[in-house]
C-alpha cells in the first residue's frame, strides 16, 4: 500500500519533490518497521478514503501541490510550443506564398511590359513611316513645282507652302 504509493509518486515526481517533503518521507518508518496496526473490531466501520487522502501518506498534500505545479508548468510549456509551431508555420506559409506570388507577378509584369512595349514601338514606327512618307511626297511636290516653273533650288516659292508644311508637323 504505502510503499507502492510512495514509489509511484517518487518515480514520476522525484524532480519536483521539495526537500522538506523528502526528509519527512525518509524519517517515517517503513511498513515493516512500524508497529502492526490494530484491525478494527468486528462491526466497526473503516474509513479508507480518509486514510488514503490524509492518513499516513506525508506526500499527499505536498505531493499533490507539486504534481499540480509540475502539470501547470507542462501545460504552459505545451501551449508555448504549440503557439511557436503555429507562428513558425504561419511565417513559412506567408513567405512561401509571397515568394511564389512575387515570381508570378514579376513574370506577368515582364510579359505585359514586353507586349505593351512592342505595341508602342509598332505605333511609333507607323507614325514615323507615315510622317516620312508625307514629307517625301511634299518634297517631290516641291521639286515637280520647281521644274514645271523653271525655278532653281532654294529659290522656289510654292503657293500654300506654309499650310502644307504645317500639316507635316
Amino acid at each position: 500500500g504505502r510503499e507502492e504509493r510512495g514509489e509511484e509518486i517518487s518515480r514520476g515526481r522525484d524532480r519536483t519533490m521539495d526537500k522538506e517533503a523528502l526528509e519527512t518521507f525518509e524519517q517515517e518508518p517503513k511498513d515493516e518497521e512500524r508497529a502492526p496496526e490494530q484491525s478494527p473490531a468486528p462491526g466497526e466501520a473503516v474509513d479508507e478514503t480518509e486514510n488514503a487522502l490524509v492518513g499516513d501518506d506525508p506526500l499527499s498534500k505536498v505531493g499533490r501541490e507539486e504534481i499540480a505545479k509540475h502539470e501547470h508548468k507542462a501545460v504552459v510549456c505545451l501551449r508555448v510550443v504549440v503557439i511557436a509551431v503555429l507562428l513558425v508555420s504561419m511565417v513559412a506559409v506567408v513567405v512561401t506564398v509571397f515568394v511564389y506570388m512575387r515570381d508570378e507577378e514579376d513574370e506577368e509584369f515582364e510579359n505585359k511590359f514586353n507586349s505593351d512595349a512592342t505595341k508602342i514601338y509598332d505605333e511609333i514606327k507607323k507614325n514615323i513611316d507615315s510622317t516620312l512618307g508625307a514629307t517625301d511626297a511634299f518634297v517631290v511636290n516641291i521639286i515637280n513645282y520647281a521644274r514645271s516653273n523653271n525655278e532653281t533650288w532654294p529659290f522656289v516659292a510654292m503657293p500654300g507652302f506654309g499650310v502644307q508644311a504645317a500639316r507635316l508637323l
